[in-house]
């Protein structure tokens, strides 16, 4: 490769990375940046009279797993950053581990409750080939996804405490 064409490269790189950081994006696109792995895990946190994230366990093969977090916009349909947060690559690992072997129903909340106010939460597991599943509840989930709620609120728990790693 030529001295240009890794410049170009590079130029290429920084720029998309810029719009991931910067640009309102759908909440379920994947920013198209070099480097950042195969997403496996989104999970979407949005309390009623606070700052919402969307928190994304990538994974790099050969190299590990990284966490990365942007902020959930007003109309709770899009997002905007794309923060690289410093994480343990096993911890992370474990979470898309117990994901993976959940037995979901699909079956959503038909309870008829409704409400304004109150926490929303949504995850989608994702895996190789487009293949993924995407599920959000409002407050208290249904009962046959309590399993995963329990898995959503030990990983908020986790994410909530970590750092931006100002490197990135």
């Amino acid at each position: 490769m030529s001295l240009d064409s890794k410049e170009e490269a590079l130029r290429r790189h920084a720029e998309n990375l810029r719009i991931a950081k910067t640009e309102i994006r759908r909440i379920d696109a994947s920013p198209h940046v070099a480097g950042i792995g195969f997403r496996r895990c989104q999970l979407v946190h949005i309390p009623s009279f606070d700052v919402g994230y969307a928190w994304e366990i990538r994974e790099m093969p050969d190299d590990g797993w990284y966490l990365y977090r942007s902020v959930v916009q007003d109309d709770a349909e899009t997002v905007v950053g794309f923060d690289r947060i410093i994480c343990n690559s096993e911890e992370l690992s474990g979470f898309f581990g117990q994901l993976r072997v959940l037995n979901l129903s699909l079956t959503p909340d038909l309870s008829g409750m409704i409400g304004l106010d109150g926490e929303s939460y949504e995850i989608a597991i994702c895996g190789d080939m487009f293949s993924s599943i995407r599920v959000k509840w409002w407050c208290d989930p249904p009962e046959q996804w309590e399993d995963l709620a329990n898995i959503v609120q030990e990983m908020l728990r986790e994410f909530n405490q970590l750092k931006v790693d100002p490197d990135y």
